[in-house]
């Protein structure tokens, strides 16, 4: 039983890695929600199977099997901070449970650790890694190709929709450069050190086609990210003439090469207007090259940073909280951004990792952050150095060794480039966690934890004293009750385990999965035959209101009232009293949903829509509820209204 659980256990953790690749169906809007419930799924699956595999064997204890070092304590350290944020966070609710549009909160942070998790303990050998990392890059092979495909149409497939940027099933171009750039750093290392020229091939092509897909989502983040990270590369790639190069300059050589053609290309498309500016507005090279301070979305980007410092400067310490970061941003609203459209105006990310964590973490939490990262350049730096000063290496093994140190390093200084100007989605996260997880078995290779050595030393003890003289036997009735009570706690245990992550996979995953499906369907009802359609399907959605999850504030705030007041708007002068009864129903559900996010301002300013429309149909009574509610949302951003 044992060794089945183990196999379950691996292939869940495999399991997440083809996460990424659920896209694509209506019912699966938005993307993070539906993809991040899945990574629940299965990450609460295999908990399950490994608090059985604990009841079996308790040599399976997290402290038995893992060595906490510099990386694994910051990490740690990080998690701790964000809880920490969440408890004390503006709205705690929303810090736990996160917005299903970005499938963030500290209940999805936590399966992210468990994923490490279970990712450190379980991959513990280099052919089961292999396996894992394998099916990480074919995966990624694959989402790179549709975006290749969506971009350049090679093959004219009907059904991949074209964008403007490619975006694949990851469902923006930036987030899929994000998630690719984690990925083609390690496959190019994997090339380089594989001895099978097969293998090698698949890497080397799996790269290739990686860094097209990248170019193609034409995200300038990533970009700069990538030129980063190969410049890193070649720098630190190893160069002594015993790992087998003639000269010991040529990476480095390279590197300035590539530094002076990046620089000729740049000028180049600077300065010649016929190939840049009068270029299609998705042309890849205009996008790349054309950054100035006055374009729409660096402007933006600068004036939201401007907002989140001095946001971060209200709550310095622990922040505002995880997924709070609109409460602050709204409160220190800049009207300048109104210029560029009201789209701009509603960020609940800083498209900057700095920003992002320290208004929502604050600085112990942007602290603890860089510490893994810091925690991770050392350990691997130190790897390196005791590598080369080892004698007893082969040239090969320390070169293929080198190499995959070298190959992570570069992994991360792209992905931290990257971020400055972008955030973490499911599908990062997942490769993310994973590679903190092989960056922590490639650079801690040396004695397994001292509980380890002391119960294998433990159990050849007990072996060698049984081989001298056998124990005595037990009295009958130890010999036959014992086992039994033992048998009997632990099935008990087992039937509790797999009933309370039952009741949790059910309330926290199945059914928000299955209610989100649910809210979508009854909205394309609408929009398919409106408004014809809408009142019976108002009907469907009261019912399905009567099914709580932690996102009803979404599904039924954000989603569900618009439509209702769209629908009573059409019927004002058809049928005046069934449109007033709908928004006085709409309104009382948007007071009951707003109790979840009671600092989120677009709440006031729809109640205050929903109270004018009364008014006008000739029930002044209202009007002291629309003042009141636009006070609120004054109070809440002061600087909007």
């Amino acid at each position: 039983m044992e060794k089945i659980l183990l196999k379950l256990i691996r292939a869940a953790v495999i399991l997440a890695v083809f996460v990424p690749l659920a896209g694509g169906y209506v019912y699966f809007f938005p993307l993070e929600f539906a993809k991040t419930t899945l990574l629940k799924i299965i990450i609460e699956a295999a908990v399950v199977l490994y608090l059985i595999l604990l009841v079996i064997d308790s040599n399976w204890l997290p402290w038995k099997k893992i060595r906490f070092g510099a990386l694994e304590i910051a990490l740690l350290g990080y998690f701790a901070t964000v809880i920490a944020a969440a408890v004390f966070a503006q709205n705690p609710y929303l810090a736990f449970w996160g917005e299903p549009e970005r499938g963030g909160g500290v209940f999805s942070l936590i399966h992210y650790g468990l994923l490490f998790f279970l990712a450190l303990i379980f991959f513990d050998d280099e052919k089961k890694r292999r396996k894992l990392w394998n099916c990480a890059i074919a995966v990624s092979v694959f989402i790179a190709a549709i975006a290749v495909e969506q971009k350049f149409n090679f093959f004219g497939i009907p059904f991949l929709n074209y964008y403007e940027r490619s975006a694949s099933t990851i469902g923006n171009a930036n987030f899929l450069a994000a998630y690719l750039l984690l990925l083609i750093f390690p496959t190019f290392a994997f090339a380089l050190r594989s001895e099978k020229k097969r293998e090698a091939a698949f890497y080397f092509s799996a790269a290739i086609i990686q860094g097209t897909a990248i170019i193609s989502s034409a995200s300038r983040g990533a970009f700069l990210g990538l030129i980063a990270g190969a410049l890193l590369f070649l720098f630190l790639y190893p160069t002594k003439a015993e790992l087998g190069f003639a000269k010991r300059h040529i990476p480095k050589l390279a590197a300035v090469f590539l530094i002076l053609a990046l620089a000729g290309f740049f000028y180049f498309a600077k300065t010649n207007e016929s190939g840049n500016f009068s270029a299609p507005e998705d042309n890849i090279i205009r996008r790349l090259t054309t950054i100035s301070l006055s374009e729409h979305t660096t402007q933006t980007r600068l004036l939201a940073w401007q907002i989140s410092w001095n946001a971060f400067k209200e709550k310095p310490l622990l922040g505002w909280g995880p997924e709070n970061f609109s409460i602050g941003f709204d409160k220190h609203f800049n009207p300048e951004l109104e210029k560029w459209g009201k789209t701009e105006t509603w960020f609940d990310r800083a498209h900057n990792f700095i920003f992002d964590i320290g208004v929502t973490s604050g600085i112990v939490g942007l602290v603890a952050y860089l510490a893994i990262f810091a925690a991770t350049f050392y350990k691997l730096s130190l790897k390196k150095r005791r590598l080369l000063s080892n004698p007893q290496s082969t040239i090969y093994n320390l070169k293929s060794k080198i190499i995959i140190l070298t190959g992570l390093q570069s992994a991360w200084v792209a992905y931290l480039v990257q971020n400055l100007f972008n955030f973490d989605t499911v599908s990062t996260y997942i490769i993310l966690f994973l590679l903190l997880a092989y960056t922590i078995n490639v650079i801690d290779l040396s004695t397994p934890p001292k509980t380890v050595i002391l119960s294998e030393a433990k159990n050849l003890a007990e072996q060698e004293d049984s081989s001298v003289a056998p124990r005595p036997q037990n009295d009958n009735q130890q010999t036959i009750y014992k086992p039994f009570i033992i048998f009997i706690f632990k099935t008990i245990s087992m039937l509790i385990i797999i009933l309370l992550f039952s009741k949790l996979i059910f309330f926290a995953s199945l059914r928000p999965f299955w209610t989100n499906s649910e809210v979508n369907r009854l909205v394309s009802l609408i929009q398919i035959n409106y408004p014809r359609n809408a009142e019976r399907v108002f009907g469907q959605f009261s019912k399905l209101a009567e099914t709580q999850t932690p996102y009803d504030h979404y599904f039924y705030l954000l989603k569900q009232s618009p439509w209702e007041f769209a629908y009573a708007k059409t019927l004002r002068d058809r049928d005046p009293k069934k449109s007033e009864k709908i928004v006085r129903e709409t309104i009382e559900k948007v007071k009951k949903y707003g109790r979840l996010r009671p600092h989120y301002a677009r709440n006031y300013t729809f109640l205050a829509d929903l109270y004018d429309f009364l008014i006008q149909q000739g029930h002044s009574e209202f009007q002291k509820d629309k003042d009141e509610a636009l006070r609120k949302a004054k109070e809440l951003s002061p600087f909007r209204y």
